[in-house]
């Protein structure tokens, strides 16, 4: 059916900025005139519900804005509308909408004829939004209302006009401690390993869909010594290795139980802006709630799901930079050709990273290159906490939106690889587990932060 031309107030398949005529994929013919009239007369009202109407095709055209969209919203959601493409039934409403306030305006001024109008305007729209009996009700509610009240809603839906605030992906934010987090915006992947892919585990198959429907903030970097520094001393905490007096560090070749080993004496060199290790799962935690409590902001560790989201960044391959473990020079602190002293005793040369990272233990963070989310060390440097209790294999862990692992367990997850992992073993799949009070000079932690809280 042929469109018919529609008055010049009238933004029906109309585009604003170009005034180009947009396709309409339904057409409506109906004579506007008395509408026009009564537009004239109705004035105030009518400049009101032009302004709701253009906040909705703001909404359509994805520009998008905070708060009252209540107002445009249970529109675009009703439930008889025909499922079509986005594009399509956006137009559609949008027809709909321009045409009831429209009468909106002019029967809360009084012109009762446009009743009649109403019936068979709406008639037209019937199959495709189930609405006419809907809005004759609130046509007539409407009906004698005055100007001014629908002035004043116009004026607040309009004083929400401002640039959208919503984080984006590359955005940051540094914190109370001075560590940088990134956004990490929501988005599915497949988590795990292919059956039968080369050097995959069997608690890494087979493969789930996982499907993220919230962004965070993560930290670029793992938790420093200097930050988890700041946060014991404010906090009077005394770590479980402190408490027992011992940890597991690096010692002949191999990692063993040393009595004094702490975050502060990892027995190897380190400096503030390393990542501190020899802390639990306990330690990382309280160091969430403690920084939470700070800034009246939410931290916590990463979920396992979150984790391997923002390690892949976009990827699907088994390491950020590709499937190859010889390409991966400058991405991360491994065991490479730099600690081959440390391993000869217990490895061949043949499976160590065949470059040199120029560090035999931990690095200070941020030395190497940055995934897509812009996180760096995903790969190497520290074995990361996660929030999860571990649960094997995968399919036996559900829901698949969000997931957050077993409610109880034994052992905690941990992820990443550390600066003493083989190719095999800091993979984006590679899955680690251990008990929650564990301690040892390869584990750190790096934290997210809640984004409703992020804005505070």
């Amino acid at each position: 059916m042929a469109e018919e031309n529609l008055s010049p107030r009238s933004t029906i398949g109309r585009n604003h900025s170009s005034g180009r005529s947009q396709p309409s994929h339904l057409a409506v013919r109906v004579d506007t005139s008395i509408a026009d009239a009564a537009i004239i007369d109705g004035g105030c009202l009518y400049s009101a519900a032009l302004a709701v109407r253009c906040r909705f095709r703001r909404y359509q055209d994805g520009r998008g804005y905070r708060g009252r969209q209540a107002l445009a919203a249970p529109w675009h959601r009703h439930r008889s509308i025909r499922r079509t493409g986005t594009a399509e039934r956006t137009d559609q409403i949008t027809e709909w909408l321009d045409l009831s306030f429209r009468l909106l305006a002019a029967c809360a001024h009084g012109t009762r004829p446009l009743n009649l109008l109403a019936e068979a305007s709406l008639g037209a729209i019937g199959s495709v939004v189930d609405v006419q009996s809907v809005v004759m009700r609130f046509l007539g509610a409407m009906t004698g209302i005055s100007s001014t009240l629908l002035v004043v809603v116009s004026l607040l839906v309009c004083a929400d006009d401002e640039p959208d605030h919503r984080p984006k992906r590359g955005d940051t934010l540094t914190n109370s401690l001075g560590m940088e987090l990134a956004y990490v915006p929501p988005g599915q992947f497949w988590m795990g390993s292919p059956a039968g892919a080369k050097m995959a585990r069997p608690d890494e198959i087979p493969p789930r869909c996982a499907r993220l429907t919230r962004g965070f903030y993560m930290s670029r970097t793992e938790v420093t010594r200097g930050q988890f520094t700041t946060f014991v001393q404010d906090a009077a905490w005394e770590t479980q290795a402190e408490r027992a007096g011992w940890a597991y560090a690096w010692k002949k070749g191999s990692f063993q139980l040393v009595y004094g080993a702490s975050f502060r004496n990892a027995g190897f060199p380190q400096d503030d802006d390393h990542p501190a290790v020899c802390v639990s799962w306990h330690d990382a935690k309280e160091f969430c709630l403690r920084l939470s409590h700070e800034e009246d902001r939410h931290y916590r560790l990463p979920t396992e799901a979150e984790w391997e989201y923002a390690c892949r960044a976009g990827t699907e391959t088994v390491y950020q930079w590709g499937d190859a473990p010889e390409d991966g020079a400058a991405w991360c602190n491994v065991a490479d050709l730099s600690a081959k002293k440390e391993f000869a005793a217990t490895v061949s040369p043949s499976v160590l990273f065949p470059w040199h990272d120029g560090y035999t233990f931990t690095a200070p963070v941020g030395q190497f290159r940055a995934n897509a989310f812009g996180l760096h060390d995903m790969h190497g440097n520290v074995l990361e906490f996660c929030s999860d209790w571990y649960a094997e294999p995968y399919r036996t862990v559900v829901p698949l939106v969000d997931p957050k692992g077993p409610s109880s367990g034994v052992f905690r997850v941990l992820r990443g690889g550390d600066w003493s992992s083989y190719p095999i073993g800091c993979r984006a799949a590679r899955r680690y587990r251990d008990k929650p009070n564990i301690r040892c000079s390869n584990l750190g932690f790096r934290v997210v932060l809640e984004l409703e809280q992020a804005a505070h």
